[in-house]
């Protein structure tokens, strides 16, 4: 049989070991726990952080999206407007044209019934002269008559 007393040593030995061990084992759940705790913060600091950045982006992407929106709308509307500007243009452009070409019409009618009107004028006044030529020519070869009649009276009476 062995001797009791060494077996009784050896157990409190392997006992305190026990009792040491599981010191140490808790110690280091408490440090584990402690590491734990600070690793969770961190996890969650870092899902704020991703959170928030994640946001972010989401809110500059809507921006983005909303600027390139706008700029496009801006783009469709100043294409518009030069359009009815360009088209204003053309119109305005066609009417001075137009107009022009009226004014033109008008000047040349102005012109050929001013050439017209002189032209009777003229034509009045030659008429009127004509007649008035042929008038005093009447009177004239009327006078020419009454002179060769003198004439002829003249030379019979002298002979």
């Amino acid at each position: 049989m062995s001797n009791p007393s060494i077996t009784n040593e050896k157990a409190v030995g392997t006992f305190a070991k026990l009792i040491q061990k599981t010191v140490e084992l808790e110690r280091q759940l408490h440090e584990l726990k402690a590491e734990n705790k600070t690793l969770k913060e961190e996890v969650d600091k870092h899902k704020s952080t991703h959170e928030e950045l994640r946001s972010k982006h989401e809110e500059e992407k809507a921006k983005i999206r909303n600027d390139h929106e706008n700029a496009k709308e801006q783009h469709e509307k100043d294409k518009e407007d030069l359009r009815k500007k360009h088209e204003d243009t053309k119109k305005t452009h066609d009417e001075e044209k137009e107009d022009m070409r009226k004014n033109h019409n008008q000047e040349k009618e102005e012109m050929r019934s001013k050439h017209n009107q002189e032209k009777e004028e003229m034509r009045e006044n030659f008429k009127k002269e004509t007649e008035e030529l042929k008038n005093k020519n009447q009177g004239l070869e009327f006078l020419a008559e009454l002179v060769t009649q003198a004439n002829h009276v003249l030379d019979n009476t002298h002979h």
